[in-house]
């Protein structure tokens, strides 16, 4: 059975955002200590050095004293209780330009807990790009869904920021209307060759998703990507697809709502395999190569989720 929804829907910013919730963020990130730079090398990393800085000389380790080195550099404490020449050595920081990419794909358009995925992406989306811009790194980003996508040049300006506010909502309303989006299974492939244009090196690569399509086939090109850039996948999950065993269950298209029966056990299956499926090749791929995978939920806000990780990270 489907009834008509109310258009009160569009007021829940739990279900769709608007412009002055995503420039609020720029207040509520503020007050959380994220940066860039912090997140690459000591929250998300794990145990894979960054290969990206951020400005000036940064600290990086004492080694033995090597022929040529500058005499200012040798570590006299090490030095003196090893009884051997120790020198520091120092990385030279530079700015680097971060890329934020954003799905928006009707995969996203679900929600069972107190956000939709598709909000928490966007908020994520938000929250990145005004720290970036407070830190004075440039921001860019590529915006998509099934059937559309619009890419931004890394600047640094609020302007700038402002406008890819604007198209995360122009892209986050779109999924109220499902008669716009056509569901695409490459979509991911598509983006993927997209990225491999514009990314050369040096870069801050997060891609904010659920990677409902990831396959193992995609893995060659993120790997690529990875050798030359700093890569963070930010996987947008909800409970239902980690324990789908519905009773009944209400689903709403934006228009329409659907009542769902017990799924058989076989399509329960099928459906939990799937993701667990995704999601150990996604663990496999942030294990083996340089990629950093966070996993964040419907079950909280954006900016709530990114203070406990660094909460965590302390």
């Amino acid at each position: 059975m489907k009834t008509h929804l109310s258009t009160t829907i569009n007021e829940d910013h739990r279900i769709v955002t608007n412009n002055s919730k995503l420039q609020q963020l720029q207040y509520d990130i503020a007050k959380v200590g994220f940066s860039p730079k912090k997140v690459v090398q000591t929250i998300l990393t794990g145990s894979h050095k960054s290969k990206l800085r951020g400005r000036g000389m940064d600290f990086e380790e004492v080694r033995n004293y090597a022929k040529g080195d500058d005499v200012r550099n040798i570590d006299w404490k090490v030095t003196g209780r090893t009884d051997e020449l120790h020198s520091k050595v120092f990385t030279e920081e530079r700015e680097r330009p971060v890329f934020i990419i954003t799905d928006q794909c009707s995969s996203m358009f679900l929600g069972t807990k107190e956000y939709l995925k598709s909000v928490i992406a966007v908020e994520s989306a938000a929250l990145i790009a005004w720290k970036v811009l407070a830190v004075g790194d440039r921001i860019g980003g590529l915006i998509y869904n099934d059937t559309n996508k619009f890419t931004l040049p890394p600047r640094k300006n609020k302007s700038h920021v402002l406008t890819m506010i604007d198209q995360l909502t122009d892209f986050n309303h779109a999924l109220l209307n499902s008669k716009v989006l056509k569901p695409n299974d490459n979509t991911l492939g598509e983006i993927i060759f997209e990225i491999k244009k514009r990314i050369t090196h040096d870069y801050l690569v997060v891609w904010i998703s659920d990677f409902n399509q990831y396959r193992s086939s995609h893995t060659k090109d993120l790997v690529a990507l990875s050798e030359h850039n700093d890569v963070i996948l930010v996987q947008v999950s909800d409970p239902l697809e980690t324990n789908f065993n519905p009773q009944q269950i209400t689903f709403s298209n934006g228009d329409d709502q659907f009542q769902f029966e017990r799924s058989s056990e076989k399509r329960v299956k099928r459906v939990t395999n799937h993701f667990k499926e995704k999601q150990n090749q996604l663990e496999a791929l942030s294990t083996n190569y340089p990629i950093t995978l966070l996993k964040l939920s419907t079950e909280s806000s954006a900016t709530h989720q990114f203070k406990e990780i660094l909460r965590k990270s302390r």
